[in-house]
This record gives structure tokens, C-alpha cells and sequence, in this order.
């Protein structure tokens, strides 16, 4: 494989791995204070991080689909991910929309992201018109563990890794009421 594609999976590792304990271990939305295991999630990738031979520029677009507390990890961690690497890290920070729409045209041209956030439903598409690569060999077993079947599964397409989770959204609880006569209140009923 060559260096830059596995900087660029190291890089999707330390993302992923700070934006997983992020999603479990936020805080309440009325609490603005960073999630108290950031640190130490960002202290124990960095053992797995090996600096690179020849810095690369690596270039992230992430779209307002990420919280601001999120954004700020993340940011973080890009941050000290290039300071330990020697790598740089350009990132562009915009609307979805306008952003999916740019990708459409900016990466077959050369131009795109390294890194692209996008959504899960999204997946079949952006594959389809050649702005998303197979990761297939990106993680090793044990990072592959660390994430449920179904966040993995909600990524794969065609038997292949198509992306790399960083958070759970639940949109809606869809129950039957011939089955259930009350739908749970809260996640501890549910």
C-alpha cells in the first residue's frame, strides 16, 4: 500500500476512535464542557500513530453534520495527530448539501477531500460515482471490534468497507401496537 493511503487510515483511525467515545461519553446538550475521556482517547491512539517518512497534506471536509463539541474534538485531534506525524491537515468545514454537491465534481476532477464526512445513506451513491474507495485492509480485526455489526454493516456495500463510523443517529422508534400497547419513555425502558 502506498504512505499516503496509510497515513490517511491512520488519521480515519484516530477519528474514529475519538469520535466513538465521543457518541458514548458526551455530555447533556445543556452541558458545554468537552466529554471527560477526550483526552485520554487522544493519549491512547497516539501509541499507534508512527510518524511518516515524508509529510503529506491530507485534505478533510466535514459538514454541519457534526456537533460543535464534536468539531472541537476532532479538530483536536487532527491538530495533534499532524503535530506528532509532521503531517498537514487542511480542513473545510461547510454546509452538507453544498458540500456533497461540491464532492460530486471536486474529487473526480483532483481537487476533492482526502477525507470525506458523509452519511451513511449516502454510501451507495457517492460509490457509485466513483468519490468513495473500498477501505477493505484499512483496520486491523481488533479496530474492526471495537464497533457494533450493525455500525459496520450500515458502511459495507457489496461485502466491502465502504467508510468508517463516528456516530449513531436514531431518527425514529417505529413500533406496532397490536404487539406493544406503550411504547418506552426512555432508552432504559426501551
Amino acid at each position: 500500500m502506498n504512505t499516503k493511503y496509510m497515513r490517511i487510515c491512520a488519521l480515519i483511525v484516530l477519528f474514529t476512535l475519538l469520535l466513538s467515545a465521543l457518541a458514548a461519553c458526551a455530555p447533556a446538550a445543556e452541558t458545554e464542557e468537552p466529554a471527560a475521556d477526550t483526552e485520554v482517547v487522544a493519549e491512547e491512539t497516539e501509541a499507534a500513530v508512527e510518524p511518516a517518512a515524508e509529510p503529506v497534506t491530507l485534505e478533510i471536509w466535514i459538514n454541519d453534520r457534526v456537533s460543535q463539541p464534536g468539531m472541537d474534538a476532532m479538530t483536536a485531534a487532527i491538530e495533534a495527530w499532524a503535530a506528532e506525524t509532521g503531517n498537514t491537515v487542511n480542513i473545510t468545514e461547510g454546509a452538507f448539501f453544498e458540500m456533497m454537491g461540491n464532492a460530486t465534481t471536486a474529487i473526480p476532477a483532483g481537487s476533492g477531500p482526502d477525507i470525506l464526512l458523509l452519511t451513511n445513506n449516502y454510501l451507495g451513491p457517492s460509490a457509485a460515482g466513483g468519490l468513495i474507495v473500498p477501505m477493505d485492509g484499512a483496520l486491523t480485526e481488533e479496530e474492526l471490534a471495537k464497533y457494533t455489526p450493525g455500525a459496520l454493516d450500515a458502511f459495507t456495500l457489496d461485502g466491502s468497507l465502504m467508510g468508517i463510523p463516528v456516530a449513531a443517529d436514531i431518527n425514529a422508534l417505529v413500533y406496532n401496537r397490536a404487539l406493544v400497547s406503550e411504547p418506552p419513555a426512555t432508552m432504559d425502558e426501551l
